[in-house]
């Protein structure tokens, strides 16, 4: 399945490049300045297990992360950008204060497609329970951790709009643009701990006890996405809804249960700020909901992400010899 993703992607890529320029009137691409930006980002991740089969009543369990706030660096130049960024010890959970929380993301820009590589690490939750409408014990789990890596690339349709002038600001979006774009990707999340789910009735599974959830997900997903400027302000906005297939694997002791499915995915993003040629300031959000179905049981993992940040633009002629090479 993933040799037939990466074929398709590859002649994607390669029917549309050539007529993938952008119009100038409308993108201000900065090809010698090199760009640095401290940043804050604050984070809330939260998987959700269903079965819509309860008759009296929803079971649900809920795994909830603190809201991470954490702090961090990025760069780009040319086509290319990176950040990172680390926890601090806050949190709206106090037992979770000390928990670990790690992101990254890498972002490769060429003509009108937008490449993403992306880590993130998630280490302890709180997690509830509710069962036929009555809420069950709230407990703090610390060795319950999340690893999501992904890969996305987008393609935007008009030539007017440029995403990464307007969440990544590598250039800079000159005037108001509208464009349709197509996503496609592919994530893995791995979940575990000592426990996930206790399922002796076998809800969810075969398996008694849930200790690791593995899922490999390949996604694609239709959109608008739009940018209103202003004398440098500008704020822009995506939304996209789509489709993935799934392979979810569950593990428990000693057996583990393997189930395929087609499932729904929403993606948006917002942002608001202020781009020139020598400084920038941008404050986004962006939510990624990914569901995936078992035989009897749902699961939904939601991504909620607040990031502000402040950079400027260095020029750097010298290193202009390199933008050839990326």
């Amino acid at each position: 399945m993933f040799r037939y993703f990466l074929l398709f992607l590859f002649f994607f890529v390669s029917l549309v490049s050539a007529k993938a320029q952008f119009d100038t009137n409308y993108v201000h691409l900065t090809k010698n300045q090199f760009t640095l930006y401290p940043m804050a980002e604050s984070a809330y991740l939260e998987l959700q297990f269903e079965d819509p089969e309860f008759k009296k009543g929803v079971y649900q369990s809920k795994l909830t992360s603190r809201v991470s706030t954490s702090v961090g660096f990025g760069m780009s130049f040319y086509r290319i950008g990176f950040s990172f960024s680390f926890q601090i010890p806050y949190s709206n959970i106090d037992e979770l204060k000390n928990s670990e929380a790690f992101s990254f993301a890498g972002g490769y820009s060429y003509h009108r497609f937008y490449g993403e590589l992306r880590y993130r690490d998630f280490k302890g939750f709180q997690k509830s329970d509710l069962m036929h409408d009555s809420l069950g014990e709230v407990q703090i789990r610390k060795d319950i951790e999340l690893r999501q890596v992904g890969v996305a690339l987008n393609y935007f349709f008009s030539k007017k709009y440029n995403f990464d002038a307007n969440f990544k600001n590598y250039n800079i979006q000159k005037k108001s643009a509208v464009s349709l774009f197509i996503m496609g990707g592919a994530n893995r999340y791995d979940i575990s701990g000592k426990y996930l789910i206790i399922d002796t009735l076998n809800y969810a599974s075969e398996i008694d006890m849930v200790r690791d959830l593995d899922v490999w997900s390949f996604k694609a997903a239709p959109g608008v996405a739009f940018s209103l400027t202003h004398k440098g302000f500008y704020t822009s906005g995506l939304f996209g809804i789509g489709v993935s297939y799934n392979k979810n694997n569950l593990f428990g002791d000693e057996n583990k249960e393997t189930v395929n499915t087609w499932a729904p995915i929403v993606e948006t993003k917002m942002v608001v700020g202020y781009n020139n040629q020598k400084w920038f300031t941008s404050l986004s959000l962006n939510i990624e909901r990914d569901y995936f179905f078992f035989d009897r049981v749902n699961l939904s993992v939601a991504n909620v992400f607040f990031n502000f940040k402040v950079g400027y633009r260095f020029n750097a002629k010298y290193l202009g010899k390199l933008g050839k090479y990326l």
